[in-house]
Parts: structure tokens; C-alpha cells; sequence
């Protein structure tokens, strides 16, 4: 019931103020919908999600501000920011529900004001984000989001032209989680995917990337060991997420994904001709999911860009709607979208093979 009050409180949202100019009342509806994500990912049970009680029982055994300077002299499985964020949540109030609750503030807030400032559908984009990744974002990946958040507003500063910024911005988000680590590479891979508007060179980088991906050795933590001596988490990380071995089913939903991704793209490209910076990350989620094929983490670096593709998947069939056959092209992409998302959440999980949507639903929040 309680998904079902905010997806109709979004589609109003839409209805009223998706088409119209800015206005008092729609900022106010905006803030509105912010603060119903918040609470829905703020006062949620412990029990719900299925990484997310992996984060309850570690919150248990970070430091406190006290604890702090020793944990961090020694090390620790994870970057540091991580442990100054939840010593400085412990401070204030020891309780995971303060947690909880600050993590989701600053998540949503951090992703209402990014779409808010770059992108003018901001009601539709919240439909879409709620239906497509909010469980993930604010749920599952909870150390990586706060990398995200802060990637998201440095990219406003790459926008601008302030590189110095940006890559300061790089640096925390990868002290918050060392995937972060791609942030530093993403302005070289928006302009190598800026160049590839013309469809000559863009399918013969298809071909040449292709080709050259199964050439490359498949442990790639090894061979950053050979080229330089690297921080030893981030040679861990990569084992675990890049090495990760992919099943028949996933490996044939990645390709199916490759190819719907491409024939979006390659829409887009042909019938819509502006926001070039959304066209660049969605060739540079094409790009991930090409390198996921063999090397799965690769996938977990579509989190930073993800929002990008949300935004172009509304951009592109709002401007579209009007010929029935290009409706009709966006209605398939959005049907196999959501078919895909249908069958991740159904799919067994854990030892006990229980459905992913276990997890999220039915909604329970602390008061129950």
C-alpha cells in the first residue's frame, strides 16, 4: 500500500506539473515526492533488503569518533570516509535508524537537486527512478550511492568547466567507495564517446572493442599487481567484482541489454539532436555493458551514469510521443526495461533461493 500512495502522488506530479514551466507549487510538490523517498528508505525495517542487513550488523562493529584515528591507522576493509560517516552518524545518535535516516536524506536530496538543476522532466524522472532503481540505489548499495551523490555533484562542476573540482570531487567519492576509482577515467571516455557520433567510427570502435575484449586476461587484479603496486583493497575489489563468474541466464540478459541499449541509441541518435552530454553517457553505459560481457563488475560502473540513461529514456519519448511508430518503439523499450526488472526480482537468491522481491516487498516500515 504504501508503494502504491507514492506511485500515485508521482503520477499527480507528472499529470499536473510535468509539462508546465516552474512554479511555487510545483517546487513545493517536488520537495514533496523528495521527502516521501526519504521516508520510505529512512524508516524502513531492518529487515528489508537483502545486502541492506549486511550494512546492519556492520554498523554495529564501526568505530565510533573515539575508535576513529585508531580504525583508520590500521586499516580497514573499507575507505575511510565510510567509517568517518557512520563515527560521525554514532556521535550524534548511536542508533541505525539515525543512520538510516541521514543515508536516505542525503541520497534523495543529492538526486532531487541534480535532476532538478540538469534536466526539466524532473517529475517523470522520479516515477522511473522509484520503479527502476531505488530499492538498488538506496537499499543495496549503500557505501557506493554516497560515492555516486558526490560524483553528481562534481560532475556539475565538469559541466562547467571547472576540472579542478571535479576531480577534487573524484577524490572524495573514491574515498567513499573504491569503485569511485572510475570517476578519475570518465572525462577520457566522454570524449572518446563525444567522437562518436558518426556511425562510420562508432561501429568500427564496436568492432575493435569487441574483438580486443577477449584478447584481454581475464584476472585483471593480477595484472594491475604486474603493472604497479597498488593499493591492496582496490586490487581486491577488482578480483571480487571483475572475476565474478556469470550464469548462462545472466550472460544472455546482458546481451539481450547490449542489444536493446544499441537500437535506443542509435533512435535517439537519429531523431533527437540535443543534450549531447545524456548521449555520451548512455554510449558509455553501452561501453560497460560490451565490457561486462566478459568482465561482470564492469556493470557496477553503470551506478555513477545510470541516472544519465533514466533521463535519456524520458527525454527521448516525451520529444517522440507524437508519430505513433516511434511511441510504439518506446513502448517496447520500456516493456522489455521492466520485463527484465521483473525478472531479476524473481529470480531466486541467497541459499534458500528466495525471490529478490521478498526483500522489498510488502513495504515495513519501524512503526509495524
Amino acid at each position: 500500500m504504501t508503494y502504491l500512495v507514492a506511485i500515485i502522488i508521482f503520477i499527480i506530479g507528472i499529470k499536473i506539473y510535468g509539462s508546465r514551466i516552474d512554479s511555487n507549487n510545483s517546487q513545493v510538490w517536488y520537495v514533496f515526492e523528495c521527502i516521501i523517498l526519504i521516508f520510505i528508505a529512512g524508516f524502513r525495517a531492518e529487515t528489508m533488503g537483502n545486502d541492506a542487513q549486511t550494512y546492519v550488523e556492520e554498523f554495529k562493529q564501526l568505530p565510533t569518533l573515539d575508535e576513529l584515528q585508531y580504525y583508520l591507522s590500521i586499516g580497514g576493509r573499507q575507505q575511510p570516509l565510510w567509517y568517518i560517516f557512520n563515527a560521525l552518524c554514532k556521535s550524534i545518535n548511536s542508533s541505525f535508524l539515525f543512520y538510516q535516516i541521514t543515508h536516505a536524506a542525503i541520497v534523495n536530496v543529492t538526486i532531487f537537486w541534480f535532476v532538478k538543476k540538469h534536466f526539466k522532466y524532473k517529475f517523470h524522472f522520479v516515477l522511473l527512478f522509484a520503479l527502476l532503481r531505488f530499492w538498488y540505489f538506496e537499499f543495496e548499495i549503500q557505501r557506493e550511492i554516497l560515492a555516486v551523490c558526490v560524483f553528481l555533484i562534481s560532475v556539475s562542476f565538469y559541466l562547467k568547466k571547472n576540472y579542478i573540482l571535479y576531480f577534487a570531487g573524484c577524490f572524495i567519492s573514491f574515498l567513499f567507495h573504491v569503485s569511485g576509482i572510475i570517476t578519475f577515467i570518465f572525462p577520457i571516455i566522454w570524449l572518446l564517446c563525444s567522437k562518436l557520433t558518426n556511425w562510420k567510427y562508432y561501429n568500427l570502435f564496436l568492432i575493435i572493442l569487441i574483438g580486443t575484449l577477449f584478447c584481454l586476461p581475464t584476472n585483471i587484479a593480477e595484472t594491475l599487481n604486474i603493472i604497479g603496486n597498488y593499493n591492496e583493497t582496490i586490487v581486491i575489489q577488482a578480483e571480487h567484482y571483475i572475476t565474478k563468474q556469470q550464469n548462462t541466464n545472466a550472460l544472455i540478459l546482458f546481451i539481450l541489454d547490449l542489444i536493446v541499449i544499441f537500437n535506443f541509441y542509435r533512435f535517439r541518435r537519429k531523431n533527437v539532436k540535443e543534450d549531447q552530454f545524456i548521449d555520451i553517457n548512455i554510449v558509455t553505459v553501452l561501453l560497460f555493458r560490451i565490457l561486462a560481457i566478459k568482465f561482470t563488475g564492469f556493470y557496477r560502473f553503470e551506478n555513477y551514469i545510470y541516472i544519465f540513461f533514466i533521463m535519456g529514456l524520458i527525454d527521448t519519448y516525451l520529444k517522440m510521443r507524437k508519430t505513433s511508430l516511434n511511441k510504439v518503439f518506446m513502448y517496447i523499450i520500456f516493456a522489455y526495461i521492466f520485463i527484465s526488472r521483473c525478472y531479476d526480482y524473481s529470480i531466486g537468491w541467497g541459499f534458500d533461493k528466495t525471490p529478490l522481491i521478498n526483500y522489498y516487498y510488502p513495504y515495513i516500515s519501524i512503526f509495524e
